[in-house]
């Protein structure tokens, strides 16, 4: 599977179960893997059992808002059991304020990046391991998070990087 671009959305619902990608975004032009954004409407993002296993070039799964104050679109990521491997940039990459993710039952192994990154979101981190990051497994910026069960090793940098956070840990 030699694709660009597994999924590029446009605002809507979409829901992706029991797929797997391999090799993806190989060239420079990519964007990616799952790349979502938007202007004027909503998008809700369903990932069940997803496994993405090479993504050169960018991230494997981006969810980015068009950033402008005319602009009022909102996301909503909900995603369990997704296993991110060998990624070029960041496993995940959340922004805008405009982004609510949940990201459970997961991991997120060798990204050259950060494993999560997400800068003014609100997310929920719980039963997930990230590991084996190029930066610190996680970073969270101007973003507030509750996090649960959830183990971040073996990365370049920090487990975690918190700037300007609300961080609920909880057991």
């Amino acid at each position: 599977n030699l694709l660009t671009t597994y999924s590029y959305s446009w605002p809507g619902s979409y829901e992706l179960v029991d797929v797997q990608a391999t090799n993806i975004g190989q060239d420079s032009s990519s964007y990616s893997g799952l790349y979502h954004y938007g202007y004027y409407e909503d998008t809700q993002i369903w990932l069940r059992d997803v496994h993405i296993d090479g993504q050169g070039y960018s991230d494997a799964i981006e969810v980015a808002p068009y950033d402008s104050s005319s602009y009022t679109a909102t996301f909503s990521l909900d995603m369990s059991e997704v296993s991110l491997t060998n990624i070029d940039d960041n496993g995940i990459t959340l922004a805008t304020g405009r982004t609510e993710a949940t990201v459970a039952d997961s991991t997120i192994d060798g990204a050259g990046g950060y494993g999560l990154y997400a800068t003014d979101a609100t997310v929920e981190i719980s039963g997930s391991v990230i590991r084996g990051s190029g930066e610190s497994g996680i970073y969270l910026g101007g973003s507030t998070a509750a996090v649960s069960d959830t183990t971040s090793t073996e990365s370049a940098d920090y487990g975690w990087t918190c700037d300007d956070v609300t961080l609920d840990l909880c057991e």
